[in-house]
């Protein structure tokens, strides 16, 4: 028993030794690290095979051919190698020295989850999170995996340092490598409380976005709600050390997803953030994204190779596979660069649909809508509108309006060739004021094109092709004005043609015409063209081209012809220029080849005013690559002139140009010139050598002889010389100039010790000196209208100085002066008493933004003169000009004195450095007195006249940006003012006229205030949209304010402002108005009043008193709220209201209504009238309606009387021709009706009559007015020519007649006894029907006799002559010459009736009369009388007549005796007597 425990304690022993044995075996050797690896697989759930093991697992052990599988996933490690220290794990430590793995491959086919992802952020255990484990190196080499049959993902190396502290996971010096790039950094995660810490370093082996370094640093920390950790995330991109990107956000980690908050994309340097929020959400399927990004200003430029500043926002939210959205973008620039964009859009794998689609661009609309496909290649298809473009932001002289619709797709297949189809539309434009419309209709398929339709249209031109390119392409266009396709020009051209483009190889053939074309300072006048181009062998062309009226600037050239035929390899040309005595002549021979041209200029001749020249032998020319040659080219002229061109230059830029000319007459230099004549001869030669690295070998020399002519002076050359040579040693050049008679002299000296290239030196010293230097011989260089005369001296020396710098100072004045401006009417004319400058400089010579050079500058001059402007002359005693510019600033002052009294001073000032331009910024003033208002005429009316003084001053400040600030005060005192009218001179005396203004910001403010001696005061004030900047500019949709009220007597300024309408006016005007609105669309608002007011007008004869008006005016309507005046005993009163759009009149209606009113007091006319009356209009339609009653009118005439006009085929000279009067400018409707009262008379013509009754007019325009009603005598008489008839029936009615064509039916009797003897007038007015009426019913004679005798006719002639006078007032349209044959008969005359003799002029047959009495003329009776005549032929040779005058009654009796068949004499007696003698003229 004692044993038993023995036994007991042996058997653990020993299987402790056994145990003990087989630890030591299983970690110590070889063979116990195989069978562990073997038996812990299986433990594991897997299979794991090695092929060789090599070492313990105690410490170091090295596998090699290792395989590890489970199901649907299989591992691969060619070799693993592990150095870790085990027995730490017995003190809670694990240490792995070294862990590396190559050549680990990875199969994962495990099938995709059906389940959504989760992010569980992983967590470990309270035992885990005791150890301490490290792992010292971590490396993989050669890693690749695959999942499925996707391309695998492969790493060339990684490598890191691992740790595992109180539950955080640590990776430092980490590093990966693989063929996108390599990445480094750091990591630290926290697997017991959340927590994330990443700095990573990232090179892609290809820059991105011009990047070629990343560097990502995230701080996440546990965070709320659903998200584990949340933090900031920075990144940031580099091109070397250069930060080219930074990206700030916070990313918070969910359970589904990654959200992404308050994300910032900035890039230093650049202008311009994009900002927004975001997140991410994993599902089964695929991940859903939401994005919500906003650009401010984002600066693409450099990725886009174009200025874009994009400013908007987009939205996304969706799956790759099915997502929608929208955006909206603009892009902020000058001209076509500023655009916007907006679209919604939704699309998947396979494309996307933008729709709808709109934006602005062009300064239009664009709208439409676009899809994008790819999932068999590329597919885009869709449509455009385009509304309101406008093409001139393209460029500037393109001005107009383009609308237009677009249709089309592209397909790019994976397999085959890309096709595509275009469909646009041209609509109703507008192309620099044309008309345009057009459309293209075409397709493509591969590298075949086809137009079905092609056709622009517009006002002047039209364009119109159809064709397969590869086959034939037909076209034509017709261009009537050129100015609709290319601005500035102008002109008309036809063309037609075709062309083909086959297998790279171009053909086709062209034809047109033109004329009068014009374009950037060139025209022709006329040209035909035609050209063919073959794709035959040698490729042959031929081109034929003529042009009439050729020239550019001064050059002019009558006919030129054009001639080129041949082929590519052998072809010549042949050119012609022609103008009168002038003309060339050229010809060429060449060809191409081997890639260069060569050819040989054949002929050259021609012959100007000078003479002629030609080519004295052929010149060789090559054209290569890079390369030229020209064989001399010599030109030979008259009198000995000759020119030499020859020159070579090879393809590394060395070689030579020469050139030399001897005897060359300078005349044939006039034919170029704008102005002025050059004449003499000029020697000399130039030669440069090219060299290496662009430098120079130059010489040269010249010399000329003779003179200039310019504004009809001469200068004649004393000498002229230019010389320059350089080389490596440096570069000089001189200029001499010496002209004759002592008219001055310059010199021009430069040296520079640079070696001699092809741009100018960098360094050198120059100098200019100028003696006496007759200005005239500058005017060319003088602004138009102006001319100065007199000499100039002074020097100007200095440096040119590296980086374009130069350094100089100088001196000068001019003597003599004399100063001539002259200018749309205005003229100044000075005499220079001084004009002196001295300057220094020292600065860039190309002007550079924000850079200044150092000026130092003084001038002071002096001058007397006049100032005349349209005819008003003024004489400057005194102008003195002071100018002091230095590095502290700028000094100027005038000081201006009048002859007539009055002075300005003006002074600016200003502390910026001196430069060329105006400065900035300054202070200036102002100040004038005594200035005569007379100056001030030629910018007032012509008939105001303003004698006074003015006075003020002004103060201001110039500001950046052109700005300015100015305030003053401006003063009229002592004056008056005149204004000429029509009847006379209306003048007034001004107290005191005041204007205060202040100009600042974007508003020009002022108050003024007039008080007049006699006439009253008026105030005001205004604010103007005008901004203080320049140039001057209003703002159109700036503000207008302003106010004006007074009181104003009015004593005849209206008779003066109407002559002829009114006079002896008088009154008083009371206004209050402000101004309001916009400078482009202003409005008046206020009260004008006018009361006490009178006058007279001597056209109607009437005196109006008691005038009185009262009117309000607002934004849109002018409101007449009262309208009286008096005239005698009646009253008229009205108003009126008118409706106003914008300054445009768009209706009015009023009434007018009165009581009595004298409308008319003339002598032959009185009418007093009662108005009711109502009227209304638009446009120019009126519409009247209501009555005019007319209680009293007297109608008064001189007694009845023949009187005689002339027949309309009566021609008078020297009359003035018929003016046809201008058209009423409105349309005039409606009905009034005119009501006659009791005191309506007519007396004249013999008339003595009372009117009543009533007509209604019917207006349908001031010539088509219809009546209706009748107009009734209730008594009257007719007294004329021994006649006194009783009106018993008087009636003139219209039936819906028109105004002027009345019916008549009147009935006036006499009565003897039973015998009723008058007239009846039927008919209408225009065509009166007058007949005798009796009862009983007796011969015409007789009733004549009994209307003016009172009884039948007698024998007495002295009755007959009384009825033939009747008979002639009572049927003045041809009734009375049967009344008067049959009172001949009965009286048995030859001669009864009225005569009119005129004896003014003419003798009575209608010759000139020749005096019979010495001395003066007979005196004759007036020209014109009418004569009562009684006549009879005693023989057919003898005629009697008596005659009387109806105006004085003077008797003449007349004797005429026919003594041969064309003499005849005439006797008369009278109150004088004479004889005349006749030959008469007859014509058949």
């Amino acid at each position: 028993m004692r044993r038993v425990p023995l036994y007991i304690g042996g058997g653990i022993l020993a299987l402790a030794l056994v145990i003990c044995a087989g630890l030591i075996w299983l970690v110590d050797t070889s063979s116990g690290a195989r069978f562990a690896l073997t038996t812990l697989d299986r433990l594991a759930g897997v299979e794991l095979t090695v092929q060789k093991v090599e070492g313990r697992l105690r410490d170091r052990l090295q596998l090699r051919g290792v395989t590890v599988s489970r199901p649907r996933m299989l591992v691969r490690i060619q070799e693993l190698s592990l150095d870790w220290d085990p027995e730490r794990l017995f003190g809670g430590r694990l240490l792995v020295r070294e862990l590396a793995l190559r050549g680990v491959q990875i199969q994962d086919d495990t099938p995709l989850s059906g389940k959504a992802p989760e992010l569980g952020w992983p967590k470990v255990s309270e035992v885990v999170r005791r150890i301490d484990a490290e792992v010292t190196r971590f490396s993989v080499r050669e890693l690749s995996y695959r999942h499925l049959q996707q391309p695998p993902s492969e790493l060339k190396e990684l490598a890191a340092s691992l740790a595992l502290r109180q539950g955080t996971l640590t990776l430092t010096g980490a590093s990966v490598s693989a063929s996108q790039g390599t990445a480094s950094g750091s990591l630290a995660a926290g697997l017991w409380r959340p927590s994330l810490s990443l700095d990573l370093r990232l090179a892609p082996s290809a820059a991105v976005a011009d990047m070629d370094n990343f560097s990502v640093q995230a701080r996440l920390w546990p965070g709320k709600g659903p998200e584990q950790i949340a933090g900031p995330l920075t990144l940031a991109g580099r091109r070397g050390d250069a930060r080219r990107l930074e990206l700030d956000g916070v990313v918070g980690v969910t359970s589904t997803g990654f959200n992404l908050r308050n994300l910032k994309l900035v890039r230093p340097g650049r202008r311009g953030t994009l900002s927004g929020n975001g997140s991410m959400t994993l599902t089964k399927s695929e991940p859903i994204f939401t994005l919500a990004l906003q650009a401010k200003e984002l600066d693409l430029s450099r990725e886009l190779d174009t200025p874009l500043l994009i400013s908007g926002r987009l939205n996304f939210t969706g799956t790759p596979s099915s997502y929608r959205g929208d955006f909206s973008l603009e892009n902020r620039g000058d001209g076509w660069r500023q655009a916007a964009l907006a679209a919604g859009y939704r699309g998947g794998k396979n494309g996307i649909n933008l729709a709808p689609l709109s934006g602005q661009w062009l300064g239009g609309g664009v709208r439409g809508a676009l899809e994008i496909g790819w999932e068999k290649g590329l597919l885009v298809s869709g449509k455009l509108a385009g509304r309101r473009l406008e093409p001139s932001q393209l460029a500037a002289s393109w001005q107009g309006v383009v609308n237009l619709d677009l249709a089309g797709s592209v397909s790019v297949p994976e397999q085959g060739e890309p096709r595509g189809s275009l469909d646009a539309r041209l609509l109703e434009s507008r192309l620099q004021g044309h008309e345009l419309r057009g459309d293209l209709q075409g397709s493509f398929l591969g590298k075949t094109m086809l137009v079905k339709r092609l056709a622009l249209a517009g006002k002047g031109f039209s364009a119109s092709g159809s064709g397969q390119l590869d086959r034939r392409f037909d076209f034509a266009a017709e261009v009537s004005d050129l100015s609709g396709l290319v601005p500035a020009a102008s002109g008309e051209l036809q063309a037609e043609g075709w062309f083909r483009w086959r297998d790279g190889v171009l053909s086709g053939a062209l034809s047109g015409n033109g004329r009068n074309l014009s374009a950037s300072g060139g025209r022709v006048g006329s040209f035909e063209m035609k050209a063919s181009l073959g794709e035959e062998k040698g490729y042959p062309l031929q081109l034929d081209a003529a042009l009439m009226g050729v020239s550019f600037g001064q050059a002019q050239v009558e006919t030129a012809r054009l001639s080129l035929k041949g082929t590519l390899a052998r072809h010549q040309l042949e050119a012609r220029l022609a103008s009168g005595e002038n003309h060339a002549d050229l010809s060429l021979s060449g060809g191409y080849g081997n890639g260069e041209w060569r050819g040989q200029l054949l002929r050259f001749t021609g012959a100007d005013s000078v003479g002629p020249f030609a080519l004295a032998a052929p010149a060789t020319l090559v054209l290569a690559d890079g390369r030229f040659t020209l064989s001399p080219l010599v030109l030979v002229g008259a009198q000995g002139e000759r020119v030499e061109l020859a020159g070579n230059l090879e393809r590394d830029k060395t070689g030579f140009l020469r050139a030399r000319w001897s005897g060359l007459n300078l005349s044939r230099v006039n034919y170029w010139l704008k102005s002025g004549e050059v004449n003499g001869a000029s020697s000399g030669e130039v030669e440069v050598a090219f060299l290496r690295r662009r430098r120079i070998n130059i010489s040269g020399h010249a010399e000329a002889d003779g003179g200039v002519l310019i504004d009809g002076q001469r200068f004649d050359l004393e000498r002229f010389s230019a010389g320059v040579t350089g080389g490596a040693d440096g570069v000089s050049a001189l200029v001499d100039l010496a002209l004759k008679e002592g008219r001055g002299a310059a010199r021009l000296d430069f040296h520079s010790s640079d070696p001699a290239t092809l741009s100018l030196p960098t360094r050198g010293d120059l100098s200019l000196r100028l003696a006496g230097l007759d200005l005239a011989l500058l005017r060319s260089f003088f602004p138009e209208g102006t001319l100065l005369d007199g000499r100039v001296a002074g020097e100007v020396s200095g440096s040119l100085l590296p980086g374009g710098r130069a350094d100089l100072k100088g001196q000068g004045g001019v003597s003599q002066g004399h100063l001539n401006w002259l200018s749309q009417g205005e003229e100044f004319d000075a005499t220079l008493d001084q004009a002196e400058i001295g300057f220094a400089w020292r600065g860039r010579i190309a002007s550079e933004k924000g850079r200044r050079g150092e000026l130092t500058l003084s001038a002071r001059a002096a001058a007397t003169g006049t100032y005349t402007s349209n005819g008003e002359r003024m004489l400057v005693a005194k102008s003195i000009l002071r100018l002091d510019a230095d590095g502290t600033g700028s000094r100027a002052a005038v000081d201006l004195t009048l002859d007539q009294g009055g002075s300005l001073t003006a002074t600016f000032f200003s502390n910026s450095p001196a430069g060329f331009s105006i400065p900035e910024t300054g202070d200036l003033s102002a100040r004038w007195s005594g200035i005569r208002p007379e100056l001030l005429k030629p910018w007032l009316p012509a008939t105001l006249d303003l004698k006074g003084e003015l006075n003020g001053q002004a103060n201001g400040r110039l500001m950046p940006g052109q700005r300015l600030e100015l305030t003053g005060e401006a003063g009229f005192s002592q004056g008056r003012a005149n204004w000429q009218g029509g009847n006379g001179e209306i003048g007034a005396n001004v107290r005191s006229a005041t204007l205060t203004f202040a100009w600042r910001g974007e508003t020009l403010t002022g108050d003024l205030a007039l008080a007049l001696a006699d006439y009253g005061q008026a105030r005001g004030s205004i604010l103007l949209p005008v901004p203080a900047r320049l140039p001057v500019a209003p703002d159109p949709r700036g503000a207008v304010r302003g106010s004006f009220s007074g009181k104003v007597k009015e004593k005849g300024f209206l008779t003066a402002l109407s002559p002829g309408l009114l006079q002896e006016t008088h009154g008083t005007l009371d206004l209050d108005v402000t101004l309001g609105g916009t400078w482009g669309d202003p409005t008046l608002v206020g009260r004008v009043q006018v009361a006490d007011a009178a006058a007279y007008l001597p056209s109607a004869g009437i005196h109006l008193t008691g005038v009185e008006l009262s009117a309000l005016l607002t934004r849109d309507q002018i409101r007449v709220e009262r309208l009286r005046a008096r005239s005698r005993d009646g009253e008229l009163v009205g108003n009126l209201l008118v409706r106003l759009n914008g300054r445009e009149i768009a209706g009015y209606t009023g009434t007018l209504s009165g009581q009595r009113f004298q409308t008319v007091y003339l002598p032959e006319l009185q009418m007093v009238t009662s108005p009711q009356l109502t009227f209304k209009g638009e446009g120019e339609r009126v519409t009247l309606q209501g009555e005019i009653g007319v209680p009293e009118m007297l109608i008064l005439g001189s007694p009845a009387h023949e009187v005689e006009t002339a027949s309309p085929d009566v021609i008078l000279e020297g009359a003035p021709a018929e003016s046809e009067g201008k058209p009423f400018p409105l349309v005039l409707d409606g009905r009034v009706k005119v009501v006659l009262g009791d005191k309506v008379r007519v007396q004249a013509s013999g008339i003595d009559a009372r009117l009543v009754g009533d007509i209604d007019l019917v207006l349908k325009g001031i010539d088509n007015i219809d009546s209706s009603g009748e107009i009734r005598v209730v008594e009257g008489r007719y007294r004329a020519y021994g006649m006194d008839l009783e009106i018993v029936r008087g009636r003139i009615y219209y039936v819906n007649d028109p105004v002027n064509r009345p019916t008549l039916d009147i009935l006036a009797l006499r009565t003897v006894g039973d015998v009723k003897a008058g007239v009846t007038v039927g008919g209408f007015l225009n065509n009166p029907v007058v007949k005798l009426y009796s009862e009983p019913p007796m011969p015409e004679v007789d009733i004549l006799a009994y209307m003016v005798l009172g009884h039948p006719l007698g024998a007495s002639g002295e009755q007959g002559a009384l009825l033939a006078t009747a008979a002639a007032s009572l049927f003045s349209l041809g009734k009375s010459e049967s009344v008067q044959e049959q009172v001949k008969d009965r009286l048995g005359l030859s001669t009864l009736g009225l005569e009119t003799v005129d004896t003014s002029k003419a003798g009575r047959m209608g010759y000139k009369e020749i005096p019979t009495t010495p001395g003066s003329a007979a005196a004759e009776p007036a020209g014109g009388q009418s004569l009562f005549t009684v006549g009879k032929y005693l023989t057919p040779q003898l005629y009697l007549s008596y005659g009387r005058s109806l105006v004085t009654g003077e008797n003449l009796f007349r004797l005429r005796y026919d003594i041969h068949r064309r003499w005849q004499i005439e006797t008369q007696s009278g109150s004088e007597s004479g004889a005349d003698l006749y030959y008469k003229l007859e014509f058949d």
